[in-house]
């Protein structure tokens, strides 16, 4: 990738939803490689270890069940009715 796709993660905060996945494990180590200011690691462990995700100081993990989570309305996603 070129130095301006790298650069434009400089003192961000990312967002990586599945990051304990096999690409989204990948993903949080090459960013965590970059000038992030922080990543946040989004992923149920359904199809994933928490071994996958890279150790620094910058990555936070949360455990999170998607399906179980509400909407505005404070109705499941899964279940709309």
């Amino acid at each position: 990738m070129n130095k301006e796709v790298f650069r434009a993660f400089d003192g961000k905060t990312v967002l990586v939803t599945g990051g304990a996945g096999a690409i989204g494990s990948n993903l949080v180590k090459t960013l965590s490689q970059l000038e992030t200011k922080k990543i946040i690691i989004l992923d149920d462990l359904s199809s994933s270890y928490e071994w996958n995700i890279p150790i620094n100081p910058k990555v936070a993990f949360i455990k999170v069940a998607f399906w179980t989570m509400k909407n505005s309305n404070g109705r499941s996603k899964k279940n709309p009715k």
